[in-house]
């Protein structure tokens, strides 16, 4: 864990023909020897992930990526095991900060579903680790129109810029504002059920010491 945290190894460390291979095996073992396992495993591919080398590959290498997901998608709704959850969010968050890597996640079979399937989760630590996530993909402009036609996003957002304050509402308010932000979209999002009435419903809201920190 702290040598993949060094900038000097974290792409060695990925070369490094046993270690992904190991960490993966931990990863997707229904029955750990150790939850820690899991968590430091995951936390491994966190730290793997903030590189500038190393995330487009860590997409392309066989199952990674899958064993990421069945982390968030596994235990998101189960209260089992928040740490492991929390690093695999981290690392999908660390991989969608790199601009050419935000449609792969989009794209990848199964990675979107589980973003937008926590949504609704009740509980607000969920939504803070999956709507970084979201933000950053929606920056690519080639995505928008789909991110707009996915069947539960746009609702998802609507609810919590609704209905929840401080960051969470900031973070789902800045999406909105993305997917919003291309030539296709404008006009259906302007028509799309409740976008308008939230929206303004969200002007009179007045702003919580913590939204106020997000935006200076």
């Amino acid at each position: 864990k702290n040598m993949a945290n060094h900038p000097d190894t974290k792409k060695p460390m990925f070369d490094f023909p046993r270690c992904l291979p190991a960490f993966m095996d931990v990863i997707n073992r229904e029955k750990p020897k150790s939850k820690t396992h899991k968590e430091i495993a995951l936390q491994v591919l966190q730290n793997i992930a903030n590189n500038d080398k190393t995330p487009m590959q860590m997409i392309q290498y066989d199952g990674l990526i899958k064993s990421v997901i069945s982390v968030v998608a596994g235990d998101a709704f189960e209260g089992v095991n928040d740490v492991a959850r929390t690093n695999a969010w981290l690392t999908l968050q660390n991989i969608s900060f790199i601009t050419e890597c935000r449609d792969k996640l989009f794209y990848f079979p199964g990675c979107f579903d589980a973003l937008t399937g926590v949504l609704d989760n009740k509980e607000d630590n969920v939504k803070k680790n999956a709507l970084p996530v979201c933000l950053n993909i929606s920056l690519a402009t080639n995505i928008r129109e789909d991110m707009l036609n996915h069947s539960t996003f746009i609702p998802s957002l609507l609810n919590i810029a609704g209905n929840e304050e401080g960051i969470v509402r900031e973070k789902a308010l800045s999406i909105l504002r993305n997917v919003a932000n291309h030539e296709k979209t404008r006009s259906p999002m302007f028509d799309f059920p409740g976008m308008i009435d939230t929206l303004l419903s969200v002007v009179n809201k007045p702003l919580t010491t913590e939204s106020k920190t997000a935006r200076e």
